[in-house]
């Protein structure tokens, strides 16, 4: 009331108990001054804002909750708008890349469908991805965003590249077997061919 007072004007949301239940208000408050700008009174406005407060704070436990969810995920998942920029993404990106999720909120990023596997770098560490990039449309079919999810492949890839050492490889002399012998002979005749052409 004081800054209303000193000419200044106030808007503040209180919650009231009104008819028996718990309301949110919105106040305004303007200052009432002559022509020389002293104050002689204030005018004061009281909107119920209830239905609007109830909506935001839905809609913050809808956030928390999605959070909650993609946070324990161990995937990288974001939400892109249509001209690519981060609207969303969770803690991975943390972990993955030191960037906080605040930080990586409006960046850009390629706004195109992707299912592919690739290698990034995250903290000094080559990881594998699969990354698939689903566009986010409306009911005409226009973009509106995309989402995505990288998920981390590397110790399938590991384990692959295992197998594949231990199917071309003898496991006690390290030589290659038969069948990695028939792939290099395969190769040699076919560059061969190719060389006397």
């Amino acid at each position: 009331m004081t800054a209303c007072r000193c000419g200044e004007h106030v808007q503040f949301e209180q919650m009231l108990e009104y008819q028996g239940q718990k309301e949110h208000f919105l106040f305004e408050w303007v200052p009432d001054a002559d022509p020389d700008g002293r104050v002689a009174g204030f005018f004061s406005a009281a909107t119920n804002i209830t239905n609007r407060k109830t909506s935001e704070l839905r809609q913050a436990a809808s956030e928390a909750r999605i959070r909650t969810m993609t946070d324990g995920l161990p995937g990288l998942i974001a939400y892109l708008d249509r001209n690519g920029i981060i609207r969303f993404c969770n803690a991975a990106y943390e972990k993955w890349f030191g960037i906080t999720p605040d930080q990586m909120i409006g960046k850009s990023m390629e706004d195109q469908r992707v299912e592919t596997e690739f290698e990034a770098e995250a903290k000094g560490r080559c990881r594998s991805l699969q990354a698939t990039y689903l566009p986010h449309r409306d009911e005409s079919g226009r973009v509106l965003g995309v989402y995505t999810l990288d998920s981390d492949i590397t110790p399938l890839k590991r384990m692959q590249g295992e197998l594949q050492q231990m199917a071309s490889y003898d496991t006690l002399t390290g030589l290659a077997n038969r069948g990695q012998f028939n792939v290099r002979l395969a190769a040699a005749l076919q560059h061969a061919a190719d060389a006397s052409e």
